[in-house]
Protein backbone atom coordinates (compact mmCIF):
# COMPACT_ATOMS: atom_id res chain seq x y z
CA UNK A 1 0.00 0.00 0.00
CA UNK A 2 1.49 3.27 -1.01
CA UNK A 3 1.30 6.42 1.44
CA UNK A 4 0.92 9.73 0.79
CA UNK A 5 3.04 12.38 2.78
CA UNK A 6 1.98 16.05 2.78
CA UNK A 7 4.90 16.30 0.27
CA UNK A 8 3.36 14.62 -2.57
CA UNK A 9 -0.08 15.93 -1.93
CA UNK A 10 0.61 19.28 -2.13
CA UNK A 11 3.01 18.63 -5.27
CA UNK A 12 -0.02 16.75 -7.61
CA UNK A 13 -2.10 19.80 -6.21
CA UNK A 14 0.54 22.45 -7.28
CA UNK A 15 0.65 20.34 -10.81
CA UNK A 16 -2.98 20.00 -10.88
CA UNK A 17 -3.19 23.69 -10.54
CA UNK A 18 -1.15 24.39 -12.75
CA UNK A 19 -2.73 22.69 -15.67
CA UNK A 20 -5.59 23.71 -15.22
CA UNK A 21 -4.18 27.20 -15.26
CA UNK A 22 -2.22 26.53 -18.73
CA UNK A 23 -5.42 24.76 -20.01
CA UNK A 24 -7.64 27.73 -19.64
CA UNK A 25 -5.50 29.93 -20.50
CA UNK A 26 -3.81 28.47 -23.85
CA UNK A 27 -5.25 29.44 -27.23
CA UNK A 28 -6.74 26.52 -28.95
CA UNK A 29 -7.57 25.94 -32.66
CA UNK A 30 -10.82 26.99 -33.54
CA UNK A 31 -11.40 29.90 -30.76
CA UNK A 32 -10.50 32.36 -33.02
CA UNK A 33 -13.64 34.26 -31.21
CA UNK A 34 -11.71 34.72 -27.60
CA UNK A 35 -9.96 37.11 -28.91
CA UNK A 36 -12.27 39.08 -30.88
CA UNK A 37 -14.35 39.27 -27.29
CA UNK A 38 -12.33 42.25 -25.96
CA UNK A 39 -12.86 44.41 -28.68
CA UNK A 40 -16.49 43.36 -29.05
CA UNK A 41 -17.10 45.39 -25.38
CA UNK A 42 -15.11 48.12 -26.37
CA UNK A 43 -16.99 49.19 -29.59
CA UNK A 44 -19.96 48.85 -27.70
CA UNK A 45 -18.90 51.20 -25.05
CA UNK A 46 -17.59 53.41 -28.03
CA UNK A 47 -21.17 54.48 -28.20
CA UNK A 48 -22.65 55.00 -24.87
CA UNK A 49 -26.05 56.69 -26.44
CA UNK A 50 -26.69 53.69 -28.28
CA UNK A 51 -26.51 50.99 -25.83
CA UNK A 52 -29.53 51.89 -23.27
CA UNK A 53 -31.94 52.33 -25.90
CA UNK A 54 -30.71 48.67 -27.57
CA UNK A 55 -31.26 47.34 -24.10
CA UNK A 56 -34.71 47.52 -23.78
CA UNK A 57 -35.46 46.62 -27.43
CA UNK A 58 -33.44 43.63 -27.04
CA UNK A 59 -35.01 42.71 -23.65
CA UNK A 60 -38.21 43.16 -25.29
CA UNK A 61 -37.32 41.02 -28.56
CA UNK A 62 -36.27 38.08 -26.27
CA UNK A 63 -38.84 36.66 -23.88
CA UNK A 64 -36.24 34.51 -22.27
CA UNK A 65 -34.77 37.81 -20.79
CA UNK A 66 -31.29 36.83 -21.97
CA UNK A 67 -28.38 39.48 -22.71
CA UNK A 68 -27.74 40.38 -26.02
CA UNK A 69 -24.39 38.18 -25.88
CA UNK A 70 -26.16 35.46 -24.53
CA UNK A 71 -28.75 35.30 -27.76
CA UNK A 72 -25.61 35.73 -29.85
CA UNK A 73 -24.03 32.72 -29.00
CA UNK A 74 -27.03 30.75 -28.58
CA UNK A 75 -28.02 31.75 -32.07
CA UNK A 76 -24.62 31.00 -33.93
CA UNK A 77 -24.55 27.34 -34.86
CA UNK A 78 -20.54 26.67 -34.09
CA UNK A 79 -21.48 27.77 -30.46
CA UNK A 80 -21.69 24.13 -29.06
CA UNK A 81 -18.68 22.65 -31.46
CA UNK A 82 -16.09 25.71 -30.03
CA UNK A 83 -17.31 25.07 -26.55
CA UNK A 84 -16.74 20.99 -27.16
CA UNK A 85 -12.54 21.32 -26.20
CA UNK A 86 -13.38 23.66 -23.26
CA UNK A 87 -15.45 21.13 -21.50
CA UNK A 88 -13.32 18.46 -22.05
CA UNK A 89 -10.43 20.60 -20.33
CA UNK A 90 -12.53 22.03 -17.07
CA UNK A 91 -15.82 20.46 -17.08
CA UNK A 92 -14.92 16.30 -17.93
CA UNK A 93 -13.01 15.71 -14.69
CA UNK A 94 -16.20 16.25 -12.50
CA UNK A 95 -19.05 15.85 -15.54
CA UNK A 96 -17.76 12.82 -17.67
CA UNK A 97 -17.24 12.58 -21.51
CA UNK A 98 -19.87 14.45 -23.12
CA UNK A 99 -21.41 15.18 -19.76
CA UNK A 100 -22.28 11.21 -18.97
CA UNK A 101 -21.64 11.97 -15.25
CA UNK A 102 -18.95 11.35 -12.73
CA UNK A 103 -18.31 13.09 -9.72
CA UNK A 104 -21.04 15.09 -11.03
CA UNK A 105 -24.36 14.30 -12.34
CA UNK A 106 -24.68 13.70 -16.02
CA UNK A 107 -25.77 16.83 -17.90
CA UNK A 108 -27.42 14.55 -20.66
CA UNK A 109 -30.47 14.22 -21.86
CA UNK A 110 -31.58 16.86 -19.35
CA UNK A 111 -33.55 20.04 -20.67
CA UNK A 112 -31.96 23.36 -18.85
CA UNK A 113 -32.44 26.82 -19.51
CA UNK A 114 -29.63 28.79 -21.13
CA UNK A 115 -29.48 31.38 -18.34
CA UNK A 116 -29.72 28.73 -15.18
CA UNK A 117 -26.60 26.99 -16.91
CA UNK A 118 -25.06 30.27 -17.74
CA UNK A 119 -25.45 31.57 -13.73
CA UNK A 120 -23.91 27.91 -12.49
CA UNK A 121 -20.87 27.99 -14.74
CA UNK A 122 -20.12 31.39 -13.60
CA UNK A 123 -20.89 31.54 -9.66
CA UNK A 124 -20.22 27.70 -9.47
CA UNK A 125 -22.43 25.57 -7.19
CA UNK A 126 -22.55 23.80 -3.33
CA UNK A 127 -24.59 21.20 -3.20
CA UNK A 128 -23.33 18.76 0.00
CA UNK A 129 -19.98 18.32 0.32
CA UNK A 130 -19.71 18.59 -3.59
CA UNK A 131 -18.77 22.11 -5.00
CA UNK A 132 -18.53 23.28 -8.54
CA UNK A 133 -16.04 26.28 -8.39
CA UNK A 134 -17.24 29.70 -10.11
CA UNK A 135 -15.38 30.19 -13.92
CA UNK A 136 -16.39 33.84 -14.34
CA UNK A 137 -12.73 34.85 -12.98
CA UNK A 138 -10.94 32.54 -15.80
CA UNK A 139 -13.57 32.34 -18.66
CA UNK A 140 -14.90 35.22 -20.43
CA UNK A 141 -18.90 36.11 -20.83
CA UNK A 142 -18.58 34.26 -24.15
CA UNK A 143 -16.96 31.11 -23.66
CA UNK A 144 -19.61 30.97 -20.33
CA UNK A 145 -22.18 31.09 -23.05
CA UNK A 146 -20.53 28.77 -25.28
CA UNK A 147 -20.24 26.17 -22.47
CA UNK A 148 -24.01 27.04 -21.49
CA UNK A 149 -25.24 26.12 -25.82
CA UNK A 150 -22.40 22.94 -25.36
CA UNK A 151 -24.31 21.49 -22.16
CA UNK A 152 -27.75 22.04 -24.10
CA UNK A 153 -26.66 20.51 -27.21
CA UNK A 154 -25.87 17.32 -24.59
CA UNK A 155 -30.12 16.61 -24.84
CA UNK A 156 -30.30 16.08 -28.53
CA UNK A 157 -27.05 13.25 -28.59
CA UNK A 158 -29.04 9.75 -30.27
CA UNK A 159 -29.11 7.76 -26.80
CA UNK A 160 -31.50 10.57 -25.31
CA UNK A 161 -33.58 9.12 -27.85
CA UNK A 162 -36.91 7.17 -26.56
Amino acid sequence: MRTYTPRTLAGAAIAFSLFVLTATTLALPGHAEVPATPAAPAADAATPPAAPAAAPAAAAAAPSGLPPLGQEVLAAPDSAKIAEITFVQNCAYCHGNQGSGGKARSLQCRDMKPDYLFETISNGKKRGSLVMPPWKESMDERTRWQLAAYIMSLKNLPSCTK
